[in-house]
């Protein structure tokens, strides 16, 4: 059995890793008052840290909080640490598990690894040269090589597959990609973006690990596909028009049932040319006026296409193959030191109730002694592990990223 070499205080349900060269650490507060949040967060973070001060930082909170007080609060506290965020429509972690409305705090501390920040601005008007941006201050900032970029960048105004598209063309081949497209509570209105002390809109923040970190993911859905292929023939990014040469509309509701409510529960399941899983996109407006579905990425003209549904039970299935695959790909000789975790926010929705499921599931895998950050998005980034190293846009997904070193 694997042993995880991290230590429980068992009065504070605080978790802290006993890798030398590799420390983190979780803070998570539901307070109301935002500043007695913060405090308790960093309470959290001072005694797992044996109140050593940290060098990044990943912050999460809901679209309403007053996000510029817990920006500053963090920065007084520890004034050099290098922070990046988003908003978010809930998440969980090992301090409070589930939560629809937190202020969550992942922290680095390490003499081996760099952990520094980029930020690209103004990603609607030029995504590349944003991308670039964000990954030249990232190697101005370290000589080492970057194992590892976790981003979390706009959702709303960009479609998240150009983001990914430009990351992948230029970081190095070797370096893994992770990350969640920012949220708002399902209001698709506005979201934000956390650099340093700075509130953006239209950003690409990122975090990269350079050096030996030891890294292994996975990612589960939980969707099956339901009737027949079929082939987009007219789209434009991320709005499809027809499909088999009819309205995408009607290509839904033929299967669906014609005076049935559309949903974003039937997401479209991308095929290749032998019929095999690439990825999904997630229908967000069905316009019954002109027939076409806007979906949450780019789908092109030629895609071969299936519609999808999920249960709960499928869900949950979809997030145990997740995490089994990040455990089973972690390296027997190195110390795992924490986690983070992406769900998409539609996983959310038709949970409903059971949300919380999703990290009881991640609690029984892990014995709840490995620390865990995650957040609910509206489009998921991960890297393949096999057979290539291709960098994907997904939805629906439960992404896991485990990392650590050899110590």
């Amino acid at each position: 059995m694997r042993k995880f070499y991290l230590m429980k205080d068992q009065n504070q349900n605080l978790f802290q890793s006993n890798t030398s060269s590799f420390i983190t650490a979780v803070g998570h507060s539901e307070h109301v008052d935002v500043t007695l949040a913060c405090e308790e967060i960093i309470q959290q973070i001072d005694k797992q840290l044996n109140y050593e001060a940290p060098n990044a930082g990943i912050v999460y909170m809901n679209i309403d909080t007053d996000s510029s007080t817990v920006l500053t609060k963090i920065k007084n506290k520890w004034p050099d640490i290098e922070l990046i965020g988003c908003s978010s429509c809930g998440g969980f972690s090992t301090i409070h598990g589930y939560s629809d409305d937190m202020i969550a705090l992942m922290v680095f501390k390490s003499d081996e690894i760099d952990i520094v920040v980029g930020i690209g601005r103004d990603v609607s008007k030029g995504g590349e040269q944003a991308c670039i941006q964000a990954i030249e201050e990232i190697n101005s900032k370290t000589h080492k090589p970057i194992k590892l970029c976790f981003t979390l960048p706009e959702s709303l105004n960009v479609a998240g597959d150009t983001i990914v598209e430009h990351l992948q063309k230029n970081l190095d081949q070797d370096t893994l990609i992770f990350g969640g497209t920012a949220s708002d509570n399902y209001t698709f209105t506005e979201t934000s973006q956390f650099y340093n002390s700075e509130i953006l809109q239209d950003s690409v923040p990122i975090i990269a690990f350079a050096g030996d970190l030891i890294v292994s993911s996975g990612r589960g859905s939980g969707w099956c596909p339901i009737g027949s292929v079929g082939v987009i023939t007219k789209s434009d990014c991320n709005i499809v028009y027809e499909i088999n040469n009819q309205s995408a509309v009607f290509f839904y509701q033929e299967l669906l049932g014609g005076n049935s409510e559309l949903t974003g529960e039937y997401c479209l399941v991308i095929l290749d040319d032998n019929n095999n899983e690439q990825h999904f996109r997630a229908p967000l407006i069905f316009n019954y006026n002109n027939g076409s579905i806007t979906f949450s990425g780019n789908l092109v003209q030629g895609a071969r296409i299936q519609i999808t549904s999920t249960n709960r039970d499928q869900i949950l299935e979809g997030c145990n193959e997740s995490l089994k695959e990040a455990l089973d790909t972690f390296p027997a000789n190195a110390k795992i030191a924490g986690s983070l975790i992406v769900s998409c926010a539609s996983r959310k929705v038709i949970l409903s109730t059971k949300a919380k499921e999703e990290f009881n599931h991640y609690r029984s895998v892990f014995k709840g002694v490995v620390p865990m950050l995650g957040f609910y998005s509206y489009g998921e980034i991960a890297t393949r592990n096999k057979p290539n190293k291709k960098v994907e846009f997904l939805n629906t997904a439960f992404i896991s990223l485990l990392f650590g070193v050899v110590d």
